[in-house]
């Protein structure tokens, strides 16, 4: 089900049809969440019932890559979660300067690219010697081969650092999408006598505020949801 959900937004979101449609920086960020846990339903979560019940792999250097591989794409999904939520907070709280340096392709690989790096160089410290060793009963076991300090400091040093930016970005944001979209649901029920002629700018911004306020509002939606 992970695999057939996350495979489906990959595809949508890459697919022509809807690639002009879904360009901007939030669908891909989006995709980008749905391709680390398409990852993770793929590859993860077999590998982790087969060392569950001490299948696979019996080798230590093997036994720890995939122990690592999984902590990586879980934090790639948490800094794409923190990603979507500031660039989220970026697009409403600074309209103009996110529309003017934000919303390029360049920009939109870089960020990616920094997220996979991050997560990756992050999941990867038990490769570069925060581990337990290979255990004499020649098992492998994520409890015999991470140490406790390393969890207490991905809780407590990642997690909940987090969780907390996340959750206060994501209320602030909802906050700011409930008061605008009041601000234009009355804009447009006004009376010409009531309001000034509205021009061409005042158009497309109030056009380009729906549209981040909508994406907003999606995001909003999925974060709540994942978290």
């Amino acid at each position: 089900m992970t695999v057939f959900g996350n495979g489906l937004v990959i595809f949508v979101v890459l697919n022509p049809r809807h690639r002009r449609r879904l360009s901007s920086i939030t669908y891909k960020l989006l995709a980008n969440l749905a391709a680390a846990d398409f990852l993770v339903g793929l590859f993860g979560n077999p590998s982790a019932a087969l060392q569950q019940d001490y299948l696979w792999p019996p080798e230590y250097y093997s036994c720890l890559f995939l122990t690592c591989f999984r902590l990586s794409l879980t934090r790639v999904s948490m800094c794409t979660f923190l990603a979507i939520a500031l660039e989220r907070f970026v697009a409403i709280r600074f309209p103009f300067t996110y529309q003017k340096h934000f919303q390029t392709r360049g920009k939109a690989v870089i960020l990616l690219a920094v997220i996979w790096l991050t997560g990756f160089t992050d999941g990867m410290i038990p490769l570069y010697g925060w581990n337990l060793g290979w255990n004499l009963a020649n098992q492998c076991d994520y409890r015999k081969l991470i140490p406790n300090n390393y969890s207490i400091f991905g809780v407590f040093v990642e997690f909940i650092p987090f969780v907390t930016i996340i959750t206060i970005v994501s209320i602030y944001v909802f906050m700011v999408v409930r008061r605008h979209s009041r601000q234009i649901a009355t804009l447009e029920v006004a009376t010409p006598t009531e309001t000034s002629a509205p021009t061409n700018n005042t158009s497309d911004h109030a056009h380009s505020l729906k549209r981040e306020l909508k994406a907003a509002k999606k995001c909003f939606i999925i974060i709540q949801f994942r978290q």
